[in-house]
């Protein structure tokens, strides 16, 4: 179903995370859903915590990941645990 933000979800940034992980990336852009601890550590900026919880396909994508953070995420869903923990998603009443 296409929204008022299916523009970010064309990004060429979301073909370079793994495939697996798509959904989750997308909960969490659009609704706020909370990630896994991975994707957790990544959005809080935690490189050590993201390496240490990546399977193999998340730990040769780490930098696809950052490019998905600055390029698909608006500066204030991302970065600190502060943040991941107040983002509601820009379907959940966040703006871009």
């Amino acid at each position: 179903m296409k929204t008022k933000h299916s523009h970010l979800l064309d990004r060429p940034e979301w073909a370079e995370i793994p495939r697996h992980m798509r959904n989750t990336a997308e909960l969490y852009l659009l609704h706020g859903v909370r990630p896994g601890n991975f994707l957790e550590a990544v959005l809080e900026n935690d490189l050590a915590g993201a390496v240490g919880r990546a399977d193999h396909y998340n730990r040769g994508a780490l930098a696809a990941w950052v490019d998905w953070c600055f390029w698909c995420l608006p500066s204030r869903a991302w970065g600190s645990r502060e943040a991941v923990a107040n983002w509601r998603g820009l379907e959940g009443g966040s703006d871009a």
